[in-house]
Formats: C-alpha cells, structure tokens, sequence
C-alpha cells in the first residue's frame, strides 16, 4: 500500500499512486488560492485551467471545505459571467414569437396547458351545476375555449357567456390581475359577456352561485359580474389561518434544527474521542473507517474537517 503524504489517502498500486501524488501536490501548492478563486466567483472550469489542476480534484476541495455551489448556484454564475451565451437576440425573439403566434391560431385546440389535465376541483363542482340544470341541453358549452390569444374556462358558445373559474392568484398576483384585465377587455370587444366565480365560493356556497349562474344566463342586460366584497373576508380568514400555519411549522422546525444538532454533537464528541485514539498511528484512517462504518476516504475528509485545525494538522 502506498500513503499520499498530502491526503494520507492509502492506494494499492504504485502508477495509481503516483498519478494521484502528482495531482495532489498541485491540489496542495494551490489549494488556498484556489478556494480564494472560488468564493470570489470563479466557476471550476476556469480553476482548473488557470492551476492546472483536475476539475474533479477541485471540485472535491471547494465540497470538502463546505463551500461547493449548487446547480442553481452554478446557473446563476455562468449566467452572470456569460450574459450572451443564455439570451436569444431581438430579431430571434421576434421570429420564435411569429412562429409560435401563428402555430397558435392555426392549432387552438392544442395549445391551452389544461386540456391535457383533469379539471380542477373547482371546476367539477361547476360541471355538475351544469349538469344538474340541464345548461347542456340548452348551450354548447366548451372547456378551454379559445378566443385568441386567450382561453375561456367554460364557454357558452351560442350564448357568448365566459365563464371563469378563479383560484386566489387571480386577485393577489399583480400580473394575473394584468392579464385578466386584458383578457376581459378582449373578451368584451369580441361581444362576450363574464361571470368570474371565486373557486372559494363554489365551495362554500354551491346553491348561491347556482343561482347567481342561472340568473347570470337568463338575464341578457346584465354587466359583466367581477369580484364581490366577500373576497376580502375570506382573505383575511385565510391570512390568520396561514400565520397560524407558519408559527406552528417555525416551532417545529426550531425543535427539529436543535435535535439535529444535539445528535450531531454527539457524534462529534464521539467521533473525536475515536480520532484522538488513533491518530497519528499508521493505518489511522482505515481503522476509524472500520469503526464508523465508512470507507477510509470519507473517514479521512470527516477528520481533515472537524478535527485536524484543533490539533494544528
């Protein structure tokens, strides 16, 4: 067996070992300048080429001192370093937007994301007023009905009523609320009248909202119907309700970061007597690995991590 005297890390075969010595060496002449390079910014591939050194090797020491990116991380820098290698052109943006304009008109039964998808909870309680007052004997009404470039939830063809179907984020996302502003006033100009129902109200108030639908239909003067006022009572039991939610899950989670810290304490405290046991012995690593249940590398990086500063290794 042959020791790396930079890693301590035992390998059997001396080529293997003298690869990995020579590697290791760099990794070990550069190692502060490389994690220098790398919290200021620098991705792995630029290191490796400005040091000479394995990417994996320097991927390995920026995980081992805890400093190793993610993969958004790593998007977000390669975006920040290469603006112009993620961003199509104007003159592109404009022939993917012509191109998907008219793939759209040419193809309006394809192109809604929910006709793919089973109705919305919501929605099936809407279906069922429908079915239960026979409106599907007297209207033709369509799911997802196209009027470019907008969708109608439930179309009453024959009658131009749109009928939509809103979760919260139509009257909390500012940009929900934008686009549904346009959506109307397309809607409007095309000779369509609209009846928005809070997908809360289908649910708690099943026989009003029968009601206001077939009052709704009949009724060929009537302007379009927006928000009621009992939005703003429902936000704000859904707001105390969410607040009591976050405080709850806040607790427990404080309890469980102080439990996993307790236990990894613990295992520390127990560890390091283990460590204190065998270090310097030959063969130190392969022993505690045995002990810990791990291989001899990762016992090894364990120790270089939490132990060596304090004894000065």
């Amino acid at each position: 067996m042959y020791k790396c005297q930079y890693c301590l890390i035992e390998i059997s075969s001396k080529g293997a070992y003298m690869r990995h010595v020579n590697a290791c060496s760099l990794l070990h002449k550069y190692k502060n300048s490389i994690i220098s390079d790398y919290v200021n910014g620098m991705a792995i591939k630029p290191l490796s080429i400005k040091y000479g050194v394995n990417k994996t090797a320097c991927s390995n020491l920026v995980k081992s001192m805890g400093i190793h990116r993610d993969m958004s991380g790593a998007a977000v820098l390669a975006h920040k370093l290469n603006p112009n290698s993620y961003k199509h052109t104007e003159d592109s943006k404009k022939k993917l937007r012509k191109k998907r304009l008219a793939w759209m008109k040419a193809n309006p039964d394809k192109t809604a994301w929910r006709t793919r998808n089973e109705p919305s909870y919501p929605e099936t309680l809407f279906m069922q007023i429908c079915q239960e007052n026979s409106l599907y004997d007297t209207y033709d009404i369509i799911r997802e009905y196209c009027v470019f470039p907008h969708y109608i939830d439930f179309a009453f063809v024959n009658a131009k009523v749109a009928v939509e179907v809103d979760g919260s984020q139509h009257w909390l996302d500012k940009s929900r609320i934008e686009s549904d502003i346009r959506k109307d006033n397309n809607l409007l100009q095309n000779g369509w009248r609209i009846m928005r129902i809070p997908e809360f109200k289908l649910k708690d108030s099943y026989a009003q909202v029968t009601s206001d639908v077939l009052t709704f239909l009949s009724d060929l003067n009537i302007t379009e119907k927006r928000y009621p006022s009992d939005i703003i009572d429902y936000e704000c039991m859904r707001e105390q309700v969410r607040s009591e939610r976050n405080e709850k899950n806040r607790i427990a989670t404080e309890l469980r970061k102080k439990t996993q810290i307790a236990k990894s304490n613990a295992l520390k405290k127990s560890r390091y007597e283990d460590f204190i046991a065998v270090y310097p012995k030959w063969g130190w690593t392969v022993t505690l690995g045995k002990k810990w249940g791990i291989s001899s590398q990762k016992s090894s990086k364990y120790c270089k991590k939490h132990f060596m500063l304090q004894i000065g290794g």
